[in-house]
């Protein structure tokens, strides 16, 4: 069975009920998301980008993507520096 892709794991999150937001004002958004085993992960937006708790070596992962899925808040698309 091939592996998930980044956007199919996020729909997944979305779609089973995984995303819990718990402030969005303005350009400010505070999320948990129930990852894979167990885990809870913290997703935050400020106007200076998107944050998660989680080991990604990248801007963009799972968890942010769901979040912003959510939120209609715009994603990045580059690697973190």
């Amino acid at each position: 069975m091939p592996r998930e892709t980044l956007d199919e794991k996020a729909v997944r999150y979305v779609s089973t009920g995984r995303i819990k937001l718990v402030r969005v004002e303005g350009d400010n958004i505070d999320a948990t998301v129930s990852g894979d085993a167990s885990k809870t992960y913290v997703v935050t937006h400020r106007p200076s980008g998107w944050r998660c708790s989680c080991i990604a070596t990248v801007l963009r992962c799972s968890h942010v993507a769901g979040v912003a899925m959510v939120t209609l808040a715009p994603e990045p698309r580059q690697d973190k520096p």
